[in-house]
């Protein structure tokens, strides 16, 4: 959580972990991946924005953009079970959730944090 209170494009990210009591869970885990949405992301979602929608962006495991581009395409799963497709190739990645609606775009990679990586994402995935 240090990492990403310390970075002033995911406040917003921050604040709903923490409303949602979300926050906790990415302390306990030893090692962790998380796709956080920017603030720009959700100026205007979240009054929308559910714990099970921010739990999608969480997953188990530390999934540096080198390792997802070896594959170019595959899936992750989140910490809520949901079966998350990822495709890299030079100059785009992007993230689907359980909708093919549900597309977020890979903004920003590689931020280390001491128990795992943070990806920024420019919206919110529906899971």
């Amino acid at each position: 959580m240090g990492m990403m209170r310390s970075d002033p494009n995911l406040s917003s990210f921050v604040d709903l972990l923490e409303r949602f009591e979300i926050a906790p869970i990415l302390l306990n885990q030893a090692s962790l991946t998380v796709f956080a949405p920017t603030n720009q992301s959700l100026v205007n979602l979240t009054d929308i924005v559910t714990p099970q929608r921010l739990q999608c962006h969480l997953i188990a495991g530390k999934y540096p953009i080198a390792a997802l581009t070896e594959t170019g395409s595959g899936t992750l799963t989140s910490l809520h079970g949901v079966t998350l497709f990822y495709d890299v190739t030079p100059g785009t990645a992007t993230l689907t959730g359980s909708s093919q609606n549900s597309r977020v775009k890979i903004t920003a990679v590689d931020f280390v944090a001491s128990n795992g990586i943070i990806h920024h994402v420019d919206d919110v995935l529906t899971c």
